[in-house]
């Protein structure tokens, strides 16, 4: 079958993808039962990265299907070179001639469907992978705009609103910084997770992908401290009136919508509890976002 590259999009990662081809493919750093016929294949090239301290390899048959990866992969990323680098992960790319493109997650497999296209399995498989992996960086499941040097966080499920307020925020002169993640680092302070937002455009979950340039809007780049935090779900024709959240609800908050809660629970309490230390908590349900983001804003602006 034909194979096309991912569409490329604004790709918001630091680095060029750099393409390995013979002796210099990734591989595993340990070995996985399994593997030995999917190792036995013609591969003709690959890829390594490394983000948030996770190495991540990519392996196909040709090297066009890597080339419009940078906005898959996990934001941040940059290239691991050298003579066949070790990586955590190793993600296997075939494509049969007389069916869907497979995804091999090390050697388990998941299939490209025309509702969901092995990119987007690509970028889930390899986000889960890096959210579980990494130890020096706290994710909660959000959305991150700045607003004068400080992060406004959104925690909140996939499905509650979150990047419809996040891109709500940024027409109102925010700076772009996630609409999946919070990831907060050692010092307690957020880092971008910026990629493309995904904003929904049907209820199956069907969604287009926006350059933040298209929305008016720039990516922020350096760490910044937790200024507010901010519970805004979704109701149809619900008014914007927050309430102040104790810092133990903000914080409940910020553990509920963790990714690593269940693993590490005492040192991600810990690190929300110093990033969070000086943020305003406030909560209410919202209708329009475009209303709800000014009001947000104004609020933030007091905090300065």
């Amino acid at each position: 079958m034909a194979v096309r590259p991912h569409p490329e999009l604004n790709p918001f990662h630091a680095d060029r993808l750099v393409v390995l081809r013979g002796e210099d493919l990734p591989r595993l750093r340990y070995p996985v039962a399994g593997l030995r016929e999917l190792d036995g294949r013609a591969w003709g090239a690959g890829i390594a990265v490394s983000a948030y301290g996770v190495r991540l390899g990519v392996r196909a048959e040709h090297s066009s299907v890597l080339l419009g990866l940078g906005d898959v992969l996990p934001p941040g990323w940059r290239s691991v070179t050298g003579p066949s680098p070790r990586v955590d992960r190793l993600y296997s790319l075939v494509f049969p001639q007389d069916g869907p493109p497979l995804v091999y997650d090390n050697a388990t497999s998941w299939i490209g469907l025309s509702s969901f296209p092995w990119p987007d399995v690509l970028e889930q498989l390899t986000t889960s992978r890096v959210v579980r992996l990494a130890t020096r960086y706290v994710f909660v499941h959000s959305g991150v705009v700045a607003w004068q040097d400080r992060a406004i966080v959104i925690p909140g499920d996939s499905r509650s609103g979150k990047t419809t307020l996040v891109a709500a925020l940024i027409r109102a002169g925010a700076t772009y910084y996630s609409d999946d993640f919070a990831v907060i680092d050692s010092s307690g302070l957020v880092r971008p997770y910026a990629r493309p937002l995904k904003i929904r455009r049907s209820r199956f979950g069907e969604f287009d992908r926006h350059r933040v340039e298209e929305l008016g809007g720039r990516r922020g780049i350096n760490p910044i401290p937790m200024g507010a935090v901010v519970l805004a779900p979704y109701e149809e024709g619900a008014g914007w009136q927050p309430h102040t959240l104790s810092r133990t609800e903000g914080l409940a908050l910020l553990m509920m919508n963790s990714m690593q809660k269940r693993r590490r629970p005492e040192w991600v309490l810990d690190a929300l509890t110093r990033a969070a230390s000086h943020a305003v908590m406030i909560g209410s349900s919202r209708g329009d976002a475009d209303e709800t983001a000014r009001r947000i804003l104004e609020t933030a602006s007091t905090l300065t």
